[in-house]
């Protein structure tokens, strides 16, 4: 890709799993699977007895069905095990290729089989979820299931959304032919979808991810025009992605009325947060979105424009001009993370060199590549792996240590019982974006000059902008549009216009348009197994910076508190967590308002800064 290519970073191996996709190990694994759902089912008839009898009603167990619970309480591990890690090796495939039908082949057995397996298990969630408190007290002797002690002590407080057992089984069956298939079909799109930016290459045709890279260049023109023809390229898939998303939440939405719950309880209660913290949290950020919007227009004065457009979300500072110093090699930004790391701890400095060495980092960039990045785990070897398209602007370095943030999170419960390691997204961010947090003071600390202090101020403008402004949008976009499903199927023009209205409302006269094809070309928005995947982001920001913020008052103390958290949280709601580990109450807005007292501070000294600043 011109200039991009020798930026790029490696390919993942993935052969410690499994050599490649004839590999007898996969064929074993689905067996194991098969064995193990049928072994539920077994165990599952004298509980689905009691619970069928209980008719949703309180169950006084008995030792037999403890005993048969406990016993699917371990197949039930071995199954995680085996579906998880053929799952992870099937789309870590596809991410690189979008059309590998082998990938695309065992990803759909394992959809299937983990329908199945949910399908099986239908009888001992609700069976937990109606026993009595002694005969949990029981089942929860058991060595493997009381490490499911977290998950189902949240599954009892949701008694009354449980449905007969008929149709929660139901639900699970149909679920592969329905929400499941169209987050794939958004998939098969997104990894297909090409477009021309003649500005840059006349003659090249680009694929999302490759042209997504154009939004960093220096060259304004060639970051509108690519702006502008991947926005094309959706439009041309509008009528299919204005499906998916009504199909999607059509399907949400029948099943919250059947539960009587709203949309946002399901969001919620996976991602282990109270409807009051939310609000608390929005709310403060809205009373404070001039911190972000003044970012912008600081912004906009150093670009020497009067206002930016969407395209220049991602601009480079500008003295970057694409020259080969201006950029990161893989090496340099693998090398800069493990300095900032190793400010915390060598032991996080000397992580980031394994993920290296044992090639678990994919950042190569090819045509038929998924746009994003994400970070996964292999569970069998307790492995995790980190994927993007690496190549060489600042927003790559800082998402690589993003991803790597995840990673070491993984990393560092490796040893705990696998059922506590499944954490929900609020608290995953948290990790991320600390890491991201340390690799920009990292950077700013070593500036020598006003302009270099720019420069990195420059990237938390831009972190400001996405976690202030951006991911709001998402979460107001995804609420109207919610609001307005109950009673009516969306049309393209409906999303164009919502999703315009939330750009308006949050950037003001920040930004000289909204993005109206936002909602086609954000992945986030139509993910089949989950809703509202955004405003984790903004509480993982604030969150973290709060975490953050204690390096200097507790010292050489930091670093362990720092992992005590981390390693608590598959087992803590959010606001539990905050409460132990920082003694704050995440309902009050003041832990928000100091966290946005941090980047305040960082964006008056931008604003400052570029009072000075000439190109």
């Amino acid at each position: 890709m011109g200039s991009f290519s020798k930026f790029q970073g490696p390919n993942w191996d993935n052969s410690q799993e499994y050599s490649n996709f004839n590999d007898s190990k996969i064929a074993e694994d689905l067996t194991s699977i098969e064995e193990n759902i049928a072994a539920i089912i077994r165990l599952s008839n004298v509980l689905s007895e009691s619970v069928l009898a209980a008719n949703n009603e309180t169950i006084k167990a008995t030792d037999e069905q403890i005993i048969n619970a406990q016993k699917i309480s371990e197949t039930k591990l071995k199954l995680k095990m085996n579906l998880g890690n053929l799952g992870t090796f099937a789309n870590c495939a596809l991410s690189v290729n979008g059309s590998d039908q082998s990938g695309k082949a065992l990803l759909s057995k394992v959809q299937t089989l983990g329908a199945k397996s949910n399908a099986a298990s239908k009888a001992y969630f609700s069976w937990l979820i109606l026993i009595e408190e002694s005969s949990l007290e029981s089942f929860l002797k058991h060595p493997i299931a009381k490490t499911e002690f977290f998950q189902i002590s949240r599954s009892r407080l949701r008694k009354d959304q449980l449905l007969s057992l008929s149709e929660e089984t139901l639900i699970e069956e149909l679920g592969v032919n329905g929400p499941t298939a169209f987050g794939n079909l958004y998939d098969d799109i997104s990894s297909s979808i090409t477009c021309k930016i003649p500005e840059y290459d006349p003659d090249k045709i680009f694929g999302l991810s490759q042209a997504s890279a154009l939004l960093e260049d220096s060259n304004p023109t060639i970051r509108k025009s690519a702006y502008r023809e991947i926005n094309s390229a959706w439009n041309k898939n509008t009528a299919v992605c204005a499906s998916i998303l009504n199909s999607l939440s059509g399907w949400r939405l029948d099943l919250y009325k059947k539960r009587s719950m709203s949309f946002l309880e399901a969001p919620l209660n996976t991602n282990c947060i109270s409807e009051d913290t939310l609000k608390t949290m929005f709310d403060t950020i809205k009373s404070r979105k001039s911190v972000a919007t003044r970012a912008l227009k600081t912004q906009a004065k150093i670009l020497n424009t009067p206002q930016l457009g969407p395209w220049d979300l991602f601009a480079p500072f500008p003295s970057s001009s694409n020259q080969e110093g201006d950029k990161w090699t893989f090496n340099e930004a693998i090398e800069l993370i493990k300095k900032a790391f190793g400010s915390i701890d060598s032991s996080m400095s000397d992580f980031v060199q394994t993920m290296v060495d044992e090639q678990w980092i994919e950042g190569s960039l090819g045509a038929q590549k998924r746009p994003g990045a994400y970070c996964t785990k292999f569970p069998k070897s307790r492995s995790p792996r980190v994927y993007m398209s690496y190549s060489g602007g600042i927003k790559d370095v800082i998402t690589l240590a993003h991803e790597l943030g995840h990673a070491y999170h993984n990393w560092i419960m490796r040893d705990l019982p696998i059922n506590e390691t499944t954490y929900p997204m609020t608290l995953a961010e948290t990790a991320s974006i600390f890491a991201q947090t340390v690799v920009n003071d990292h950077l700013l600390a070593a500036c020598k000059t006003d302009t270099d202090r720019l420069k990195v101020l420059w990237t938390d403008s831009r972190e400001a902008e996405a976690f202030l402004l951006n991911i709001p949008v998402r979460y107001q976009f995804e609420e109207k549009f919610y609001e307005r499903r109950r009673s009516e199927v969306l049309s393209v023009e409906d999303f164009k216009q919502t999703m315009t209205d939330s750009w308006e409302d949050w950037y003001e006269d920040s930004l000289s348009e909204g993005n109206e094809m936002f909602w086609a070309s954000k992945l986030h928005f139509h993910i089949s197994g989950l809703s509202f995947y955004n405003f984790p982001y903004s509480f993982g920001y604030l969150f973290s910076l709060g975490v953050y913020s204690r390096k200097s008052e507790l010292g050489p103390q930091f670093f362990d508190s720092y992992v005590n958290l981390l390693r608590d949280t598959g087992r803590m709601t959010a606001e539990e967590l905050a409460s132990k580990h920082l003694g704050v109450d995440l309902t009050k807005p003041e832990f928000w308002n100091k966290s946005i007292d941090i980047v305040s501070a960082k964006m008056k000294r931008f604003e400052q800064l570029s009072e000075s600043y000439k190109q």
